[in-house]
């Protein structure tokens, strides 16, 4: 997947080396940003438990925008493990579809939209509601702060520009 610039290219593929995100994060700013080394931040990207040792993903895919080699921005999204049922209980047959983990730059804009715009269309072949930044579902390195934060204005109107709706005060959001 790539779209052409006037001189430059942007790619997007699936992520392989995982030291890309952890070094992009690592310079993001943003509170409950932990500083951990990156075998912890692996653990949680990927195989993260909650608070009673249940894993919350099935299934997680990372899409990174590169341009010139250069990881501008990235997308996490996949399928929870868990999820509440009727009565607000943790429950292993409910599932929902997440957007994990999605930032890029204000000046990279056009890459959050392939990104989101792949994410979205993964995720909308097995369910009619898809959520973003789902607050239970953050990474327990950062504290399991799954919101997204007021400083990433970009993502928050491409989100709301392509359906989502802010749930409530949190930046927490569904489509």
């Amino acid at each position: 997947m790539s779209i052409n610039g006037e001189a430059d290219e942007m790619i997007l593929k699936r992520i392989v080396n995982l030291k890309d995100i952890y070094d992009y994060m690592v310079n993001l700013s943003f509170p409950y940003h932990y500083e951990v080394d990156f075998d912890t931040w692996e653990k949680s990207y990927l195989y993260d438990i909650d608070g009673n040792g249940r894993i919350l993903f099935s299934d997680l895919t990372t899409l990174g925008a590169y341009l010139e080699g250069k990881l501008i921005g990235f997308i996490q999204y996949g399928k929870t493990a868990i999820g509440f049922d009727n009565h607000g209980e943790i429950s292993d047959t409910v599932s929902y579809p997440v957007i994990r983990n999605f930032y890029f730059s204000e000046a990279q804009r056009g890459a959050g939209t392939m990104l989101l715009n792949e994410a979205v269309k993964a995720l909308s072949d097995t369910s009619d509601r898809i959520y973003g930044f789902f607050h239970y579902f953050g990474m327990s390195c950062y504290a399991r702060h799954g919101k997204l934060f007021e400083r990433f204005a970009a993502v928050h109107d491409l989100l709301i520009q392509n359906g989502f709706v802010k749930k409530g005060l949190t930046r927490s959001y569904y489509r």
